[in-house]
């Protein structure tokens, strides 16, 4: 296996300043494009400091600036935000289902950043034995990454869907099934394998179980 040094940090948030630093680039991320969610964001939510929540925080290394967030909810936590939105095929609501919201990059961070965030929520649902990754989305961009991942639409009718924890927007929304994505990988000789898969990255620090919840 390939070995590569990365030049900024991926791992849970530790502390309260951690989580402000999370809010504070959501804020900025989505504000850039739905001025309304500048506010919204800009603080942690009760859902951050929630059992049965991750959020992953990325630290450039050079200036320790927050350069990328995600978070991360869990089906056998407790019900994902998605679910109070959409009717799930029923194979899909009797799956073990983690949800990533929250995700934002900095403006100009490195390119790998999204990446590596998907990386450590891939493991992440790999040592929680989750089925299925949802995620969802407004951009066309956006759409196009996730489906050269491998994710696919929800149902056949992929419609656009209000989602009211973001900001009564519509999305899209994206699955992947872990269960056959390596071979999915594999089979395609995808360009992202290498990286996923195929090299250890120690700046990559997915946590082997839920951090306990953070004080306010």
């Amino acid at each position: 296996m390939n070995h590569e040094i990365l030049p900024f940090v991926v791992s849970s948030v530790h502390s309260p300043a951690d989580l402000r630093d999370a809010a504070a680039l959501r804020s900025e991320a989505y504000g850039r494009h739905t001025e309304s969610l500048r506010s919204a964001l800009a603080r942690p939510d009760l859902v951050d400091r929630r059992h049965g929540t991750l959020v992953l925080l990325v630290r450039d290394k050079a200036t320790g600036a927050a350069v990328g967030t995600a978070r991360m909810q869990f089906s056998h936590h407790g019900p994902l935000p998605l679910d109070a939105c959409v009717t799930l095929p029923p194979t899909l609501a009797r799956a073990r289902r983690a949800e990533i919201t929250r995700l934002a990059i900095a403006h100009g961070a490195d390119a790998r950043v999204r990446l590596a965030l998907f990386k450590a929520c891939w493991q992440y649902c790999e040592a929680e034995d989750v089925a299925h990754l949802v995620i969802a989305a407004r951009s066309a961009a956006l759409l196009r990454i996730y489906g050269h991942l491998g994710m696919t639409t929800l149902t056949d009718a992929d419609d656009w869907i209000n989602l009211p924890y973001a900001g009564d927007l519509p999305h899209r929304v994206r699955t992947l099934d872990m269960r056959s994505v390596y071979a999915l990988w594999r089979d395609a000789h995808h360009p992202a394998m290498p990286f996923m898969v195929g090299t250890h990255h120690p700046d990559i620090h997915a946590p082997q179980a839920l951090p306990l919840p953070l004080a306010a």
